[in-house]
C-alpha cells in the first residue's frame, strides 16, 4: 500500500496536481475528485503510477452502471431475456456462418445421452483413436491394433477397418465409407427401413462399432460377441 502523506506537503494547488499525474491519462481523466477512501484527518492515500490509472479506469467503469435495490437477475446479452442454456446455445450457433447441422440432428435423436455425447465427439473428431492419441504423445504407434493395415483414424475405425466394413456390407450399406459427414445423414437406407428412423440407426451402429473396437482391444472380447 502507498504511504500516507499530508496533502499540504504534496500539493500547493490544483494545477500542481495536474503536472504530477501520468502524462498518458486523457485530460478529462487527469483531475477527478480525489478519492475519499483512506482519508484520516489531514492525511490522504494517493495512488500513483499504474495504481492511479487502474483507479481511474475502475471509476469510469462504475459510472456506466446504475445500481438499484432489488433482486439480481441474469440476462443473456444477445437476447435481453433471462439466461437459459438453450438460448445460449442457439445464440452461439447463429454466430457461425454455417450452422452445426450435426448437433441439431444428434441432440434431436431419441437415443441415450451417452450415445449423443459419443456421436458429437465422433463428428468433432475428438474420440481417442490411435491417430489422435499419437498426436498428443500418449502412444508411440498410430496404426490400427486390430488389422495393422492402416492408420487408425476416425474413418478407419468406423468404415475402412475390415471388421467395420463387413458390418456395413451385411446391412446393404457398403458405400457408406465413401460418404462425407454431411452426406451420411441422407444415405440410402436399407430396403424396408423407414427413413425417419435412420438417424437412430446410424447413431446406434456407430456406438456399437466403437464399443466393439474397445472390447476387442481392451477386454479381449471377440468381435462377434460384442456386435
Amino acid at each position: 500500500m502507498e504511504p500516507f502523506h499530508p496533502v499540504s506537503r504534496l500539493f500547493a494547488s490544483r494545477d500542481m496536481r495536474m503536472t504530477i499525474q501520468p502524462k498518458n491519462i486523457p485530460l478529462r481523466c487527469r483531475t477527478p475528485p480525489l478519492p475519499k477512501i483512506g482519508r484520516t484527518h489531514s492525511l490522504l492515500w494517493l495512488p500513483t503510477g499504474a495504481r492511479w490509472v487502474g483507479w481511474v479506469q475502475r471509476r469510469e467503469l462504475a459510472q456506466e452502471y446504475n445500481l438499484r435495490d432489488g433482486t439480481d437477475s441474469r440476462l443473456l446479452k444477445l437476447t435481453g431475456k433471462p439466461y437459459t442454456a438453450r438460448d445460449a446455445y442457439a445464440a452461439l450457433d447463429c454466430t457461425h456462418d454455417s450452422p452445426d447441422v450435426h448437433g441439431r440432428r444428434i441432440w434431436g435423436t431419441r437415443v441415450p445421452n451417452k450415445v449423443k455425447v459419443f456421436t458429437w465427439l465422433y463428428f468433432k473428431d475428438r474420440l481417442s483413436t490411435r491417430v489422435n492419441l499419437h498426436s498428443k504423445h500418449v502412444v508411440d504407434d498410430d496404426h490400427c491394433q486390430r488389422c495393422s493395415a492402416s492408420l487408425e483414424d476416425r474413418h478407419h475405425v468406423f468404415f475402412a477397418c475390415s471388421a467395420s466394413a463387413d458390418l456395413w456390407g451385411e446391412i446393404g450399406l457398403s458405400n457408406t465409407a465413401s460418404l462425407s459427414d454431411a452426406e451420411i445423414w441422407n444415405s440410402n437406407v436399407p430396403p424396408g427401413l423407414d427413413a425417419s428412423i435412420w438417424p437412430f440407426i446410424l447413431l446406434t451402429i456407430l456406438w456399437r462399432l466403437w464399443d466393439a473396437r474397445n472390447g476387442e482391444i481392451f477386454r479381449n472380447k471377440p468381435l462377434a460377441a460384442v456386435l
